[in-house]
């Protein structure tokens, strides 16, 4: 059978990629907003007092906190200059989310100026502590911003199952979509697209299911099914 279909539907799937790539890194895991919230019941004096002395002291886990508050405007006023002051303290710990964070702030130029080579840095060192973020969003730079060589692709495609191995359904999904596509320096491979879904799937991905049933219909792997 053949694929017509997803013929048809590759451009409207590329271009859902494209924004996808764009979009990429994903928000941290703590969000940021402009609405502060000064007076919680957590929000004593005696208590943020204590952060304070712990993430001077250098407790890594109290400086990402006093980042995030910074950063949300928790208890704190909103302050991007010492958001990412805590955070650089955070992450010359080797603090897997406050590089994540960093390194997006870098990649992006936001708050910083925009540097992509120190950003590939930081985030390479979270991928190797194992943050599925970091690992997800170096893969899509190896594979999207690299020379599109064969050590390229390879790496790109190792962090990217790296990711998935660490439970992130959207990196399995790009890996599949990549093998289906041969997109991004990948080799077309429907059978490893099928494997791939149906790793997708089964991390809480619903929609890749369709996209398996699909496979299945036009005939493209038969030992996947």
């Amino acid at each position: 059978m053949s694929y017509i279909r997803l013929r048809r539907s590759a451009p409207r799937i590329l271009a859902a990629l494209g924004l996808l790539l764009f979009l990429l890194p994903g928000s941290p895991n703590a969000r940021t907003s402009d609405r502060h919230e000064l007076h919680g019941p957590h929000c004593r004096q005696d208590v943020l007092e204590n952060l304070l002395s712990k993430a001077r002291s250098g407790d890594r886990n109290a400086q990402f906190v006093m980042a995030f508050m910074y950063g949300a405007g928790h208890c704190l006023r909103q302050d991007t200059e010492k958001r990412l002051e805590w955070l650089e303290k955070a992450a010359n710990q080797d603090h897997p989310e406050a590089l994540f964070q960093l390194a997006t702030a870098y990649y992006r130029g936001k708050g910083l100026e925009q540097n992509t080579v120190i950003a590939g840095r930081l985030y390479r060192r979270a991928a190797k502590l194992g943050h599925a973020g970091s690992q997800k969003q170096l893969g899509l730079i190896m594979l999207r911003d690299g020379e599109r060589t064969e050590a390229d692709t390879s790496q790109g495609l190792y962090w990217l199952g790296s990711a998935a191995t660490n439970g992130d359904a959207l990196s399995a999904l790009l890996v599949a979509y990549m093998y289906e596509t041969g997109t991004l320096g990948v080799s077309e491979d429907k059978c490893l697209a099928w494997d791939w879904y149906e790793a997708s799937f089964l991390l809480g991905m619903q929609d890749a299911k369709r996209h398996m049933a699909r496979l299945d219909e036009a005939g493209g792997c038969v030992d996947g099914k």
